[in-house]
């Protein structure tokens, strides 16, 4: 228990290191928050000439391999990512999503609602999951 709250304590200050650069020197970063106190500690920001909506995380296992799994998709089929961000564009202006928290959904879940239906179309525009495991060697497992 206690490796785990030094591990936790190493990782927000890294975090908080991290949210005082992007505040200062991030061009365009803007709203800066440090949210060290969450489950799983983060910095949030807004990149002003994007318009994007960042989270940053350390030591968070689940989300590099959620984001490795959704960069690959996007990469086998070049229609993936302009359909996501489409969705979520259209999502945004809609009010169905929103950077404010509340009763919205969030941008993970409507991402993978969207790639839950390419992979139900016939046929299938991308392999589900089970599909790429298979076809990683053991040494891709996890």
């Amino acid at each position: 228990m206690k490796r785990t709250n030094s591990e936790r304590h190493v990782t927000q200050s890294i975090l908080s290191v991290i949210g005082e650069c992007v505040d200062h020197f991030g061009p365009g970063c803007v709203g800066v928050q440090k949210i060290l106190n969450a489950r799983c500690p983060l910095v949030r920001f807004a990149h002003q000439p994007s318009g994007f909506q960042c989270d940053l995380t350390a030591n968070n296992r689940v989300a590099m391999k959620s984001t490795e799994l959704l960069y690959l998709y996007g990469e086998l089929d070049p229609r993936v990512r302009s359909l996501v961000f489409t969705i979520r564009c259209w999502a945004r202006a809609h009010g169905i999503t929103s950077s404010i928290p509340g009763a919205w959904i969030t941008n993970f879940a409507l991402t993978v609602m969207v790639l839950f239906f390419l992979q139900k179309r016939t046929p299938p525009i991308i392999p589900k999951l089970d599909y790429l495991r298979d076809l990683a060697g053991t040494s891709e497992h996890y």
